[in-house]
């Protein structure tokens, strides 16, 4: 194998799935922003709602689901399609959808806050 060559991903699915749970999953705060940071670019181009967001927008969605939880976060994939573009699967598309459990919400009727499950829907095309 060529040592210029980029290193070859299991794949796309494999990747997102590490990826996504090491930012909800990460013991801390500090760790979950190291893992948004190893996997976005700092010019990642994204979308919320069809609204553009900036990393800095992305870094504060995941700290405020983090934060209220008391148990932490699981991420539980429900559906994942790829379509990688190149042979080192390190560009392509990846479609899905996922569930983050532990996630707490305050409530007027409850001090501590209500666990609820929220849903995910992603769309993204990674490109090197």
């Amino acid at each position: 194998m060529d040592a210029d060559a980029p290193r070859r991903l299991a794949s796309l699915s494999r990747w997102s799935i590490e990826r996504i749970g090491s930012i909800f999953e990460a013991p801390s705060d500090d760790d979950s922003l190291k893992a948004i940071e190893a996997t976005f670019a700092p010019d990642v181009k994204a979308t919320m709602n069809g609204t553009k967001i900036k990393l800095e927008h992305i870094k504060d969605q995941v700290l405020n689901l983090r934060r209220p939880s008391k148990r932490g976060l699981k991420v539980i994939w429900k559906s994942l399609v790829e379509v990688p573009s190149d042979p080192s699967n390190r560009e392509g598309w990846v479609g899905g959808s996922y569930v983050i459990e532990g996630v707490t919400k305050p409530s007027p009727e409850y001090p501590d806050g209500v666990e609820f499950v929220r849903s995910k829907v992603v769309t993204v095309k990674w490109e090197v």
